[in-house]
């Protein structure tokens, strides 16, 4: 493949996620997930050819990525739309470079990646990868490496700063009771993942009342994560906490009683 241009107009790439995680799948949004069918290349015992790929300049324009967590229920199926990007590969020998956003939870995310050593993935090998995020709530880094093989994994360093920590829990979709006293936040930690789940270890945290260390692993084996974890805290002022609880608990008292 040597192609100057390549363009794809509102391209779907279907990722099957959990334990029976199957291969990438390119197809059509509307179908449903139990619907799916996953190719898979025979080679009839002839050796595999590694072909040449040269791309200098590939587009995607509005492309879509589903991530299907049961075939059984599309609901569950979880969807980054409008996807904008600028990639492109010179040769196996040099980097791959990417860059753009999407739209994930109503919120625009951008990114830029490098794959330092895409020939690696080709042999089978871990590739060094830099990837960086940027949204209005949060900013993450990973510095580390990927594998194809023998499944979707990597590890690395990974740093995260947000400017409100609530407003993350918020975009994620969860409402914590004492929001308002936790504030910004920064975290570094080692990292890996699997199509299964995500580990941090060693993992450094400041909030704007509190700071420590610990551990943590979350399960992907289904749209609503497991989260396990365990904290040590270097510092920890409770008073912020107690007074949200008060100003909860006094409003809960005022509120008008419907009958």
């Amino acid at each position: 493949i040597d192609a100057e241009r390549v363009v794809l107009v509102r391209p779907v790439l279907t990722i099957r996620a959990g334990g029976d995680a199957r291969p990438l799948r390119w197809g059509q949004e509307r179908e449903a997930p139990k619907k799916i069918r996953y190719a898979k290349a025979e080679t009839g015992g002839m050796p595999k050819r590694h072909r040449r790929v040269r791309i200098k300049d590939m587009r995607i324009k509005d492309g879509t990525v589903v991530i299907v967590y049961d075939d059984r229920d599309a609901s569950e199926a979880k969807r980054i739309k409008h996807v904008n990007a600028r990639l492109s590969l010179p040769t196996f020998n040099d980097p791959l470079l990417g860059k753009g956003r999407f739209d994930w939870k109503d919120q625009k995310v951008h990114f830029s990646i490098e794959v330092a050593t895409p020939g690696d993935l080709r042999a089978k090998r871990p590739a060094q990868l830099l990837l960086v995020l940027d949204t209005p709530t949060i900013a993450v880094r990973f510095n580390g490496t990927l594998a194809t093989e023998p499944e979707f994994s990597g590890q690395g360093q990974i740093s995260a700063k947000s400017r409100s920590v609530p407003s993350v829990l918020a975009w994620m979709r969860e409402k914590p009771t004492l929001a308002g006293a936790v504030g910004d936040g920064e975290l570094a930690s080692d990292l890996s993942w699997t199509k299964r789940e995500i580990k941090f270890a060693d993992a450094r945290f400041a909030l704007e009342h509190a700071s420590g260390k610990g551990e943590a692993v979350i399960s992907l084996r289904s749209s609503r994560p497991h989260v396990r974890a365990a904290f040590a805290f270097d510092h920890l002022d409770i008073n912020p906490f107690l007074g949200e609880a008060k100003k909860g608990k006094k409003k809960a008292k005022t509120a008008p009683e419907v009958r």
